[in-house]
């Protein structure tokens, strides 16, 4: 999966430009955003993002897969109706689609910096606030 998840940067940030992308708080470095190779209607945006510590995202849903790679610091996931998941440098998750969900770092002072993976349908944006 590790490998996979490599050879899919490498791949992806030779294609695009790195262009910013503003919905969500966050020191943000755009890698990728662009359609995805090799699969017809569908996009890919690839980021760097570190968050400071006590930070929390508004409840939101993903219209398409969406991958959180956390290379430094802890990282809480909330899903609506599953137990809150907390992922440590070195782990990956894969965020369910249309779920309702709350991700945050629980750590007041240290921030925590995560790779994020979003895939959706051409023309449909990464992420909506849930209702």
């Amino acid at each position: 999966m590790k490998t996979e998840l490599i050879a899919i940067v490498a791949v992806c940030s030779l294609a695009f430009p790195v262009v910013a992308q503003e919905y969500a708080p966050g020191d943000r470095e755009q890698l990728v955003q662009g359609a995805l190779p090799g699969v017809e209607g569908h996009d890919i945006a690839i980021q760097r993002v570190t968050f400071p510590g006590g930070w929390s995202s508004k409840k939101h849903t993903h219209a398409g897969p969406v991958y959180v790679y956390v290379l430094d610091g802890a990282f809480e996931v909330e899903v609506e109706g599953a137990e809150p998941r907390m992922l440590s440098a070195g782990e990956l998750v894969a965020e369910p689609q249309d779920a309702p969900m709350v991700a945050k770092n629980t750590s007041q002072e240290d921030p925590v910096t995560i790779l994020l993976i979003q895939v959706s349908e051409e023309g449909r944006p990464l992420m909506e606030l849930a209702k």
